[in-house]
């Protein structure tokens, strides 16, 4: 009951993050990548996920749980959608401390990335968005022993036999 309570909180900070960096006002419509498919916006955003998850210090990878299937959520009132994931890793005490200093270090340095630290009521937050339009939120649970990446990919415009699915 408690990690769906902490999936819905998640995906409504997530909801709330991108439609704040979605468009710089209200009356201007998200930036849509006219070019990707929802797979290859699925598999962008995971392939990040991943990378995060391995920033842990010795990291085994039964320690990573990776959702393979996540919401579609609105980008716009036309249709256009946004493919968000999770990614869990099970974090040993005490490998914590630096973590979020390590994840916004590693964005620094790739080019078109842009990271900001933020204070929220779990702690600190890291926001980092990619300039085509996709995030990921990461952030230290549960007294050090859980790294969460809450992610949301680019504005796509589904195929029409996709238009009806709220999960991918």
């Amino acid at each position: 009951m408690m990690s769906r309570m902490r999936k819905v909180a998640g995906m409504a900070v997530l909801g709330a993050v991108m439609t704040l960096t979605a468009c710089a006002s209200v009356e201007e419509e998200p930036v849509v990548d006219e070019t990707i498919t929802l797979e290859t916006a699925k598999q962008t955003t995971m392939q990040v996920e991943r990378q995060i998850a391995e920033l842990v210090p010795d990291v085994s990878p039964d320690a990573i749980q990776q959702q393979q299937e996540g919401v579609l959520l609105s980008c716009s009132d036309d249709g256009v959608k946004r493919w968000t994931g999770r990614t869990t890793v099970a974090v040993d005490p005490g490998r914590s401390d630096g973590l979020l200093d390590a994840v916004q270090e590693h964005f620094a340095a790739l080019e078109g990335f842009e990271s900001l630290r933020e204070t929220s009521q779990g702690g600190i937050d890291l926001t980092t968005v990619r300039r085509d339009g996709y995030l990921w939120l990461v952030s230290i649970e549960r007294d050090g022993a859980l790294l969460d990446v809450t992610s949301g990919s680019a504005c796509i415009r589904l195929a029409p036999s996709e238009e009806r699915l709220s999960s991918y």
